[in-house]
């Protein structure tokens, strides 16, 4: 398994701060509890990875592929969504304080799910509530 090529990989618990992961097919890979702070996932394939607990805080997700993951329980705190990829992706008491989700297509419903504060940037239109 290359770097780049990490599809079904079991992560749970791994420590990846800061981890260069541009481009790599993570689809479908167990995340459960992984240190991603300040990860460069630009352009990453995450579709259908379980993310829970995960804390991404502050990690680039850029045009990363998010579709059906769960980001359930998920720190999205300052995490850079623009251009991701999040189709039926879940978000079950997530934390988006700070996050960017300009030109995402998330929906109200996914955000209905989370938390996030005055800096959380949404598409137009799209609220999402105060994380207490």
């Amino acid at each position: 398994m290359t770097s780049q090529d990490m599809k079904r990989a079991n992560l749970v618990n791994t420590n990846l701060r800061q981890a260069k992961l541009f481009g790599a097919d993570l689809g479908e890979a167990k995340l459960y509890g992984a240190e991603l702070q300040k990860a460069n996932l630009h352009g990453v394939n995450l579709q259908k990875a379980s993310l829970w607990a995960a804390n991404l805080q502050a990690a680039s997700l850029f045009q990363a592929n998010l579709q059906e993951a769960s980001l359930n329980d998920t720190n999205l705190q300052f995490a850079d969504l623009r251009e991701a990829n999040l189709h039926k992706t879940t978000f079950l008491r997530a934390n988006l304080s700070g996050a960017n989700l300009r030109d995402t297509n998330v929906t109200q419903q996914q955000l209905d799910e989370a938390c996030g504060n005055k800096n959380t940037i949404l598409p137009t239109s799209l609220t999402v509530k105060t994380c207490s």
